[in-house]
């Protein structure tokens, strides 16, 4: 899906600034699609101009106004319309997975350290997911992505735990 799909998918959970919206997808949305803040807003612009979304500007006390984006019925509309479209493949993107590949360009410390730190991210990944998912409130669907995103994350930590020690002092095929 692109930016603006996954902007009005953010609003199907509730009104939300730019930065709300960006919150959700460091959030809940975190372990399966990105958004930046320079993506976001052109597509709010975008997402207004076509009449998907509605704004309206919130002042507040001590603090900078901020604009507030509602879905439309269209916008809501266009977005189940997304969902419905083939998604294709899942996409696997990992700057780790791409480090690991070439492994051998590394030395045993250097290796060795990247595959801990990788560790502790799995682990802090694995713990925001898991407080998100015990806020509870979350729909079937939500519950059932925040569940996936633990499980795949809880894998790929046993994995890493159980192939490090052999991995980091293997040596390359002929």
């Amino acid at each position: 899906m692109n930016t603006p799909e996954l902007c009005l998918g953010a609003l199907l959970c509730g009104d939300a600034s730019g930065y709300e919206i960006k919150q959700r997808f460091e959030t809940i949305f975190s372990h399966f699609q990105k958004a930046s803040f320079a993506a976001i807003y052109p597509a709010l612009t975008r997402l207004e101009a076509d009449g998907l979304v509605t704004a309206r500007v919130e002042t507040q006390q001590k603090r900078p106004a901020k604009t507030i984006y509602s879905l439309t019925e269209a916008g809501r509309q266009r977005f189940i319309d997304a969902l419905h479209e083939s998604q294709g493949d899942e996409i696997f993107r990992s700057d780790f997975v791409l480090q690991m590949f070439f492994a051998e360009l590394l030395d045993a410390d250097k290796l060795a350290e990247t595959l801990e730190r990788h560790e502790q991210r799995l682990r802090e990944t694995i713990a925001r997911l898991e407080a998100v998912r015990d806020q509870g409130g979350h729909s079937p669907g939500q519950r059932f992505t925040l569940d996936y995103g633990i499980a795949v994350k809880r894998a790929s930590l046993a994995f890493v735990e159980q192939s490090k020690a052999t991995f980091i002092h293997e040596e390359p095929e002929p």
